[in-house]
């Protein structure tokens, strides 16, 4: 027992899916988060490669056993370090009663053992919007340090879209009549092989995804020349997304172009399809997200196409090495 009240932290049980689902969803108004999490959507995230509920998942009760708070982390892996990225709610009433950084110390024991257990360096890594303040101090007294802003950037449909234009030697392609995942994959880790902090998706995670439903296939489309994948855009369409953001709303998971066929305009017709299928499904409007310092002109290309800043989000990390063990 911790803080001024009494309340208990353990590991997540099956038992706790409904309070927990209703906790997340409850908090992300006033935390300014554009979501609302469906069952589904957390039995993905539950069910996700490289998650242990059991060991990466905290739930937060009060004595009366009503559960006010939670923690998670999911495990990504590189070549010479390794992700540990978390996210958190607790309830309004409840901050400032010591709560999050009794979460952030049972994240960082996981973040140790982890890092014990792999002998490879560890970062714990969380995203908030730029207007969590709570969230903010809380990392920067627990010694994490702010890293970079991401940029969520919409993207008005009724605004007349660009016409298409297709590079001379490129196809575009649904993915589902596509269907080679392998080499989607592999474009995909190309292309983003020199952006920051990133890890290679693995081939079991890109199954779960598309066997959980996140990538709507038949509205994603992959750029081909010569039969080879050059670039792709990963969408999610339909009244899923809408009831996850609560708006009519599209969203763009990824954007993604080889580096020998950038400069071509296939990121750009890549964009422009993707809008337009949006806009032909009946959305209102079409969302993603991008690193501010991106090096690869994305947020131009964007900003070009009608897109306009959103939400900002702040990354915080703090490092575990194998010194620290």
């Amino acid at each position: 027992m911790t803080g001024s009240f009494p309340y208990s932290i353990r590991n997540y049980q099956p038992g706790d899916f409904e309070d927990l689902l209703n906790l997340i969803n409850h908090c992300s108004r006033p935390d300014e988060e554009p979501f609302r999490m469906t069952a589904a959507q957390l039995r993905e995230k539950l069910t996700a490669p490289d998650t242990i509920p059991g060991k990466d998942f905290f739930i937060v009760r009060t004595s009366a056993q009503q559960v006010v708070g939670y923690c998670e982390g999911f495990l990504r892996k590189s070549a010479d370090a390794q992700l540990y990225l978390t996210r958190a709610s607790i309830l309004p009433e409840y901050r400032h009663q010591r709560i999050g950084n009794a979460l952030l110390s049972h994240l960082w024991k996981r973040v140790i053992e982890l890092t014990a257990q792999f002998q490879i360096a560890t970062i714990l890594g969380a995203r908030v919007t730029a207007q969590n303040i709570y969230a903010r101090q809380l990392f920067e007294q627990f010694n994490m340090q702010k890293k970079r802003t991401l940029v969520e950037m919409v993207r008005d449909l009724s605004i007349g879209i660009p016409q298409l234009q297709i590079p001379t030697g490129i196809m575009l392609i649904s993915w589902r009549d596509f269907g080679d995942i392998l080499s989607v994959l592999e474009a995909r880790n190309q292309a983003f092989r020199d952006h920051w902090n990133f890890v290679p998706e693995t081939l079991e995670r890109y199954h779960h995804n598309l066997a959980s439903g996140k990538f709507s296939l038949e509205h994603s489309m992959i750029a081909l020349e010569n039969d080879q994948v050059v670039g792709g855009v990963i969408c999610q369409t339909g009244e899923t997304i809408n009831s996850f953001r609560r708006e009519n709303q599209a969203y763009l998971i990824n954007l993604f172009v080889e580096q020998a066929s950038r400069k071509r305009g296939v990121g750009t017709a890549l964009l422009v399809s993707a809008m337009q299928t949006a806009k032909d499904l009946g959305h209102a409007s079409i969302a993603l997200k991008v690193d501010s310092e991106n090096q690869t002109s994305a947020i131009q290309i964007y900003t070009k196409a009608g897109f306009r800043d959103k939400i900002h989000w702040v990354v915080y990390q703090r490092v575990c090495d194998l010194e620290f063990i």
